[in-house]
């Protein structure tokens, strides 16, 4: 049997799929597809490359308060869409926050990664009660950006991206 270990960023993601590929007969599909995310990948990070890096916190638990940190590709996939994620150095992959450790980092960015659209609507209510929280608050879909496929991978970090720089995707 084959395993497929957890994906900690854009490279396992494509080994891994390249592997499933050669295991179903797929090679060349798999590595056209994977080819097509890299290209994706590679736009984005033209768009934002030059813009300043913006704080983001990425909030994929509520109760308690759960980020994520470095060794997490949602972790990769911020930094590759110009973000700098305020919980990257964290002992713990998926490590507890409170909001007022947060809202000392001052995100530019929250991006609310849980489950159910009613659920991150009160989500954004919780945040808006800090006064002194300046951060764009987007929820964004867990199904769409945590799934360690490439092709899911390059759409996610599209829609990261135009949250924390909206600015690199208006038309010119």
């Amino acid at each position: 049997g084959v395993t497929i270990g957890e994906s900690r960023g854009m490279s396992d993601i494509k080994e891994q799929f390249l592997l499933l590929g050669k295991i179903m007969g797929q090679e060349k599909r798999a590595g056209q597809v994977v080819g097509e995310a890299s290209r994706r990948v590679g736009e984005v990070e033209k768009r934002v490359g030059s813009l300043r890096p913006v704080k983001v916190f990425c909030e994929v638990g509520m109760k308690p308060l759960i980020s994520v940190a470095k060794g997490t590709f949602l972790d990769e996939m911020i930094q590759m869409a110009g973000g700098i994620n305020i919980a990257h150095e964290a002992r713990v992959r998926y490590p507890r926050y409170n909001r007022e450790a947060v809202i000392e980092e001052n995100p530019g960015v929250i991006l609310l990664a849980t489950m159910g659209s009613g659920l991150a609507e009160r989500q954004k209510e919780e945040w808006h009660r800090f006064s002194q929280l300046k951060a764009r608050i987007y929820s964004v879909d867990p199904n769409q950006i945590c799934r360690p496929i490439p092709l899911a991978f390059a759409k996610g970090m599209e829609e990261v991206a135009r949250r924390i720089h909206p600015e690199a995707f208006e038309q010119r």
